[in-house]
């Protein structure tokens, strides 16, 4: 296992996620632009994903899949077309024709750990591959979730994804990925960074042009820390305006891109920063997170800049994700959500922003689904974001079960915060993965709010009615609106949940985000925060709701102290605990067992409260 495999804690079959899978290169067979291999499931499901990338539907009857042996082979029917811009899967027991018959795919083909997929023509004409591979894609030991699939859709090399059957692929980031270049500078210089939570060590690794003969071997000793740059400008060679960077792990191709036939005005970067694909930059920022053109400017953070950590000693663990704050008689709570095994904590909130366990709470609980009541084992959901209603229910936004990690499902679940027991049964649960955009499995719900009707009433935009919102149109509901962020896109969706499960979608806000993972609803300013995390360097957006369906939008650069973290989790406390006009503001980041809850100060309250 090569030293960014270890270093990424994926197992020896993530190897295959790298851009050097294939071992057929494409120009060695014909492609047939209208349907290409585009998503690949050896186990423990067998199914295959295809994508017509053009504008026309095209029928594909009689066209073959095999794997690596010519006596496995399965086509499609008669009459079987792929629409345009489309994904068609074919899974185990999709029907096809085989010597002429009728007959299910996984008949003739079951997909192998040691095997590769191709696509002929009726004629049979080789027109796609995927490559051989070895072992079954897995993320972290779990087959379930992880795929190969190109990256980008439809003309990218196959790599390590998450599971996304017809839908756009999700890649898997490189261990080490290259983030941006120079190449008219003096001197060229070449960003690379790290975008896991440890240090790597990146010594021996290898950077190339487009010349094999070209090559920059680093330095013994070097790394990369966590969520950091590197930026390489004692190149040996030249980078031209018609050229390629490649990044090699020994033989292994760990990165590339190329910018075409002239240099870019600024430099070539990643957009966003980190995860993004690669575009023209608004200007050159080595060692820094990437300025992109099309990206929002932000005001200064409006609060403090300076950002203290709470938990310098483990208190969560280290899938931490939604925040929410919660004002009783009894005090102020924090609660916390985990997505990894669906736990929840209740902390009392001090006026310094400190959080300990509120009574009862010493422990945890763990939030489970309504089928999984009898099934304690049962993975559970995917919990990423926390609300409390006026009544003090508590509420978590999943995004998938952790049982089926590659397939989507948005739910809210309910649960009674006062019961005793350690596992906390959905009283209800609502499904809102219909009434959302169709997104990758791990694209969904990344957060969940609900704020009150007398904040919405005449200020929110109805879609449906195109008024400003009426609750009393809505009588089967619940008191207030639970509003939800969805990651793939950024959109903020606000819906009315009735009792008996049932959900209206009632408004959508842009918040000109590139992904929002929390929102919070300020009571005391009046606006709803939408957050990005570090694939938008932080930025947040205030939604101020004016009655009409193009509510102010205000954007924010992160707080100087805040690091450019994964924070998944946002709060703002409110007008009670603030002390000389300035209360508490927290944020939780993912991936993080220890230094995950971090506090600062934002204005707003009567000085001197408490």
């Amino acid at each position: 296992m090569s030293r960014l495999q270890r270093g990424f804690a994926i197992t020896a079959a993530c190897a295959l996620g790298a851009a050097g899978l294939l071992s057929v290169p494409t120009a060695a067979f014909a492609a047939d632009p209208a349907i290409v291999i585009n998503e690949v499931d050896s186990g423990p499901a067998d199914w295959v994903e295809f994508y017509n990338p053009t504008s026309e539907a095209f029928d594909i009857s009689g066209y073959e899949i095999r794997d690596n042996s010519d006596d496995h082979r399965w086509a499609f029917s008669a009459g079987t077309t792929i629409a345009a811009g489309e994904f068609l899967v074919v899974e185990a027991d999709s029907i096809g024709v085989v010597d002429g018959a009728p007959a299910r795919f996984d008949a003739p083909i079951g997909i192998g750990s040691a095997d590769e997929i191709r696509l002929f023509t009726p004629a049979g004409e080789l027109i796609d591959r995927t490559g051989a591979w070895e072992g079954h894609a897995n993320i972290n030991g779990d087959e379930i979730a992880a795929t190969l699939a190109r990256c980008l859709d439809g003309v990218g090399d196959f790599a390590l994804a998450y599971a996304t059957p017809g839908a756009a692929n999700n890649c898997v980031p490189p261990m080490v990925a290259i983030n941006e270049v120079e190449s008219d500078g003096d001197p060229d210089w070449i960003e690379l960074v790290n975008p896991t939570t440890e240090a790597l060590d990146v010594s021996g690794m290898v950077v190339k042009d487009d010349d094999d003969t070209h090559e920059y071997a680093i330095a013994d000793g070097t790394s990369i820390p966590a969520h950091g740059y590197l930026v390489i400008d004692d190149l040996d060679f030249g980078i031209g305006k018609d050229d390629t960077v490649r990044l090699f792990d020994g033989d292994q191709l760990v990165d590339s891109t190329s910018w075409g036939t002239t240099h870019v005005a600024a430099t070539w970067g990643r957009c966003p920063d980190i995860t993004g694909s690669f575009a023209a930059t608004a200007e050159a920022t080595p060692g820094a997170a990437n300025s992109c053109e099309d990206e929002v400017a932000g005001a200064p953070w409006p609060g403090s800049a300076d950002v203290r950590v709470l938990d310098e000693a483990p208190m969560f663990l280290e899938d931490s994700s939604g925040l929410d704050v919660q004002e009783t008689a009894d005090g102020t709570f924090l609660w916390a959500v985990d997505n990894g095994e669906g736990r929840i904590w209740k902390l009392d909130a001090s006026a310094d922003g400190a959080v300990s366990p509120a009574d009862g709470w010493a422990e945890s609980k763990r939030v489970r689904f309504q089928k999984d009541a009898n099934t304690p084992d049962a993975a559970g959901p995917d919990t990423e974001g926390i609300t409390v209603d006026g009544a003090g229910m508590v509420y978590v936004a999943s995004e998938r079960d952790n049982s089926e990690k590659g397939v989507n499902q948005n739910k809210i679940l309910q649960v009674d915060p006062n019961s005793s027991a350690s596992d906390l049964i959905a009283l209800t649960e609502w499904d809102l993965t219909n009434l959302l955009p169709a997104v990758g499995a791990n694209l969904g719900i990344e957060a969940v709010e609900w704020v009150p009707d007398a904040a919405l009433t005449g200020k929110l935009f109805d879609d449906e009615a195109q008024a400003a919102y009426d609750s009393s149109v809505y009588a089967e509901k619940t008191d207030g609106l639970f509003f939800v962020a969805v990651e793939d896109g950024g959109g903020v969706y606000a819906f009315a949940l009735s009792a008996d499960g049932s959900a209206e979608l009632v408004s959508t806000i842009d918040p000109g985000l590139a992904g929002v993972m929390a929102l919070d609803y300020d009571a005391v300013l009046g606006v709803l925060w939408a957050v990005c995390d570090d694939g938008c360097g932080g930025k947040s957006a205030q939604i101020t709701l004016n009655g009409t369906d193009a509510p102010g939008i205000a954007h924010f650069a992160r707080a100087a102290g805040l690091p450019d973290i994964n924070n998944e989790g946002f709060a703002t406390a409110p007008a009670s605990m603030s002390v000389d006009g300035q209360r508490p503001v927290w944020w939780f980041a993912d991936g993080y067992a220890a230094e995950a809850l971090r506090v600062g100060t934002l204005a707003g309250g009567e000085a001197g409260g408490a």
